[in-house]
């Protein structure tokens, strides 16, 4: 986790991310970016972000946390935590958005 002097501090995500599970993911819109989100909680202090929406057929994505990996219902790719396609029809990764959680200000940061 990056220090929070580290923190690109541009776009703050406005979500209840420390309420989170553990391996669990949130649909999260920062219209203002134009970004369409999928945020994932991999460990305590771990969060990051994905394009929510698949490089192959235009679905929204969603998180499986059986097998820890992200899930594209209508053709069935896989991608992983970090976007990476596992196995397709998908041949495109998904964007990726680390997250940066800055302690002195208490808010979370979209890392572009």
């Amino acid at each position: 986790m990056p220090s929070p002097h580290s923190c690109d501090q541009e776009i703050i995500i406005d979500a209840p991310l420390h309420e989170m599970e553990l391996s669990t993911a949130m649909a999260w819109n920062i219209p203002e970016e134009f970004l369409q989100l999928l945020i994932i909680r991999l460990k305590e202090d771990q969060w990051n972000a994905v394009w929510r929406i698949c490089t192959h057929g235009q679905c929204d994505v969603m998180w499986d946390t059986d097998e820890e990996r992200v899930v594209c219902p209508c053709h069935n790719s896989f991608f992983s935590p970090e976007g990476l396609v596992l196995e397709g029809p998908a041949t495109r990764d998904l964007n990726f958005y680390p997250i940066c959680y800055d302690q002195t200000s208490n808010l979370f940061f979209l890392q572009k």
